[in-house]
């Protein structure tokens, strides 16, 4: 696009792939009965890989979330 430097660019992509991320995570946590408001907690800590992690060790869920 003309006028946007590709640091803006780069910046862009990589909010939006976070967003997706973080809405593929929300998902994966209501499919499960959790509350989706945890998603984006989870995404800091394992980033793209939470759903892998979650579903390798479900008890990190136990773990990462006060009762």
């Amino acid at each position: 696009i003309k006028g946007v430097s590709a640091k803006v660019v780069t910046a862009i992509t990589e909010a939006v792939a976070s967003k997706s991320a973080c809405r593929d995570i929300a998902k994966f946590l209501q499919d499960h009965g959790l509350p989706a408001i945890h998603a984006a907690r989870f995404y800091q800590q394992w980033g793209e890989e939470t759903v892998a992690v979650l579903k390798e060790s479900p008890w990190v869920i136990a773990i990462e979330l006060p009762l």
